[in-house]
């Protein structure tokens, strides 16, 4: 035969129905409901994708300006490798924090920031290329 020596209780003391007037018990029932917890809410999934998407389009833009800084303004082939893959990285990025946006009860944050460095990198590229056409 075992002997309990502690038992786990559910519920704090407090909150025991003893303790509390009859009008908090009812409140505290009907207000709960439309409350929502924000700390326990996990990431979206798409969002860390959508994070590493963006995360490698802005490595491949850095490599592109690098070596087209090294070259003196005279770019190789490889640098417009660079560059196509930083745009369909950006756009990648974009598209799956989209989809992240569309996951309810998630955290959003990593979403946020994939969009911003996607959409910072895709609007850096079209001036860059908007203004290479007109020169």
């Amino acid at each position: 035969m075992k002997i309990k020596l502690f038992k786990k209780r559910n519920i704090s003391i407090l909150e025991e129905a003893k303790y509390n007037f009859p009008e908090d018990i009812e409140n505290d029932k009907s207000d709960n409901k439309g409350f929502v917890n924000y700390i326990k809410k996990p990431l979206a999934p798409k969002s860390r994708l959508a994070f590493t998407y963006a995360a490698i389009g802005l490595i491949c833009m850095a490599i592109a300006i690098r070596i087209t800084f090294a070259n003196l303004g005279n770019p190789d082939l490889t640098v417009s490798a660079f560059v196509f893959s930083s745009l369909i990285f950006s756009i990648a990025g974009m598209c799956y924090s989209v989809k992240s946006f569309l996951i309810k009860n998630s955290n959003y944050t990593l979403s946020y920031i994939s969009m911003v460095l996607s959409g910072i990198q895709f609007l850096v590229w079209i001036m860059i290329i908007i203004i290479g056409q007109r020169v």
